[in-house]
């Protein structure tokens, strides 16, 4: 049986804002959406997190803003 190893990421990481709409607007139009809702997203951060449920240790490198958001990612 294989073990899982010692594995860095350098990647992106970000917040991805979801809305949901009852069509796609024309351009100039404004249309209402609901269920907003951010989760938590980028290829480099969606790796590490596939790659740690697999088993893996995990070492994540990436820049983030200096905002309320990036902490919350970066301590989760």
């Amino acid at each position: 049986m294989k073990t899982a190893g010692n594995l860095i990421v350098l990647g992106s990481i970000n917040a991805d804002h979801i809305l949901n709409l009852e069509s796609f607007p024309t351009p100039g139009e404004t249309v209402t959406g609901s269920h907003y809702q951010v989760a938590f997203g980028g290829k480099g951060a969606n790796q590490a997190v596939a790659a740690g449920r697999s088993g893996a240790n995990i070492a994540f490198i990436a820049c983030t803003a200096m905002t309320i958001l990036a902490t919350v990612f970066v301590n989760n």
